[in-house]
């Protein structure tokens, strides 16, 4: 049963919907978008069956009750031509919203995540249908113990800030500045701003479609372009390669 929340979405001032237990938040809001629902309807769930990651086969870890889990259902004309930029504009506006909730230093880390300290608070996937952009975000926090990812690899909000988080105002924060960050000209000064940039080296691991396997290579992130391409000096380089695919791990 979905439930209307007492939240109005910045977004067109369109409603919050929540749902005890769903397959997924994207399915609820694709499922919504195909039966005349607004733009800026945001689709909440306590738990998901099927929640997913970035990456195929990926699945997202979260105990029933505990995190944030929704999806935001938006009209796809968000930085045209540049769409490397949503996954980071969203994952500012969530490293923000922490930050200003609960004080700890979330950070962006290329492309999609949020990370306290290099560990994952925070995935987010963007999927794009026809006209529609559908951005789906998990935040972690208050679940205190993680099965799918390695441990030393993940954490909470409760786990760093040291205290429960109250989802629905969490929840109204981030909307507000995921609206704050959707609208600027140019959003690469907040996401420069918010990136998550390691003071040494770190691993790039380029994937499959970059021909070199899950073979990590080492060297420093420099930022990021216009396009939202991170730009990353390899060991024994002397000029930045412009990356837009692939993920970045800290050094071991």
């Amino acid at each position: 049963m979905m439930k209307r929340l007492p939240i109005i979405s910045p977004f067109g001032d369109a409603p919050v919907f929540y749902k005890k237990k769903t397959s997924s938040t994207m399915n609820d809001a694709a499922g919504a978008a195909e039966v005349g629902a607004a733009k800026g309807s945001v689709f909440v769930a306590g738990f998901q069956e099927a929640g997913r990651g970035r990456l195929p086969g990926r699945a997202w870890d979260s105990a029933a009750g505990k995190n944030l889990l929704f999806t935001i259902y938006l009209g796809n004309d968000y930085f045209p031509g540049r769409p490397t930029l949503i996954p980071l504009a969203a994952a500012a506006g969530v490293a923000s919203a922490i930050r200003d909730c609960y004080g700890i230093d979330a950070r962006i880390r290329w492309p999609n995540d949020v990370v306290v300290d290099g560990k994952k608070v925070t995935g987010i996937l963007c999927v794009t249908r026809g006209e529609s952009l559908y951005i789906g975000i998990g935040i972690n926090c208050n679940q205190v113990k993680f099965a799918v990812e390695p441990a030393n690899e993940v954490k909470s909000i409760a786990l760093e800030a040291g205290r429960l988080v109250n989802r629905d105002d969490l929840l109204s924060s981030v909307l507000s500045s995921l609206f704050r960050l959707f609208f600027p000209d140019d959003p690469i000064p907040a996401i420069m701003e918010n990136l998550w940039i390691p003071g040494g080296e770190c691993l790039y691991i380029p994937g499959p479609a970059q021909g070199s396997g899950d073979r990590p290579i080492a060297g420093r992130i420099l930022g990021v372009g216009s396009y939202g391409e991170m730009l990353f000096l390899k060991n024994g380089d002397k000029t930045p390669a412009r990356i837009l695919h692939g993920s970045v791990r800290k050094m071991n």
